[in-house]
């Protein structure tokens, strides 16, 4: 099936402006992002989230899965911020980075509470959001 796809370009409002060429070169990413440091984000399970919801204004939470290649990749980059947070604002705790094994048995159900359906997700939490509401979805860029 999907040898009979084909790609076309679009402009910004949709309209077609020809057939997709390959790249002449592969993309380049960011370098390996290296963390010599130790684990500074916290780690979160459906017993103490509730807690650290409401104690810090903003919480950014990280839902990942150890095998998912690109939670891999994004693991030293959010230990790496997450240390420089705790080391340029030390005691702050009106913004905290957090981080959630959904494959632990301890956090399955709180992932599945706010619909994590694929890895990595990224989730703003703050104070004063009620159980009920959605929680804010980080949609910037993830290099």
């Amino acid at each position: 099936l999907s040898a009979r796809v084909s790609k076309i370009r679009l402009d910004k409002n949709g309209a077609q402006l020809g057939k997709h060429e390959d790249r002449a070169k592969p993309l380049q990413h960011a370098l390996e992002e290296k963390h010599d440091g130790p684990a500074t984000s916290l780690a979160l399970t459906a017993d103490s989230f509730e807690a650290h919801h409401h104690k810090h204004d903003v919480m950014v939470v990280n839902f990942y899965a150890p095998w998912c290649h690109w939670c891999k990749k994004l693991e030293p980059v959010w230990e790496k911020t997450a240390a420089t947070l705790n080391q340029k604002y030390p005691g702050d705790e009106r913004l905290k980075l957090a981080k959630v094994d959904c494959t632990a048995h301890n956090a399955e159900s709180l992932c599945i509470k706010n619909r994590v359906d694929a890895f990595p997700t990224i989730l703003v939490f703050r104070k004063d959001d009620t159980g009920t509401s959605l929680h804010e979805s980080y949609h910037g860029e993830r290099s």
